[in-house]
């Protein structure tokens, strides 16, 4: 069975909603509305440090906004992943960490304290 270009039209007219009856776009938020911070969880000068400054001169020059580098050392980096997964979720802050950033809340026994609720940021 063949259609003519006539009928087709016709066909996808009537199965498409008028243009007045389209919803209307809605449009996302301008990013970044703020200051961009870029957390490392190891002291400055280190290797994690020196790949991260110019990650963020790179992406600063490509947003055309400057980029903070945060260095919150400690605890072999647990101490930065802690402020990073209690930071407010607003897409300004990103943490810059290594592997073992996801396995040493895991290898953390303090008594009393089960391993997931220091990087969740809970207490007993």
């Amino acid at each position: 069975m063949t259609f003519s270009r006539t009928s087709r039209r016709r066909a996808s007219s009537l199965a498409s909603p008028p243009r007045w009856r389209r919803p209307p776009l809605s449009r996302a938020q301008a990013w970044p509305n703020g200051p961009i911070v870029f957390l490392n969880p190891f002291p400055a000068g280190g290797g994690t440090d020196t790949f991260c400054r110019p990650l963020a001169a790179q992406v600063g020059d490509q947003l055309g906004q400057q980029i903070i580098v945060d260095n919150k050392g400690g605890a072999g980096g647990t101490v930065g992943a802690s402020l990073a997964a209690k930071a407010k979720p607003d897409g300004s802050l990103f943490f810059v960490g290594a592997v073992h950033d996801t396995i040493a809340p895991h290898g953390l026994q303090a008594p009393g304290l089960r391993s997931r609720e220091v990087v969740r940021g809970r207490s007993p």
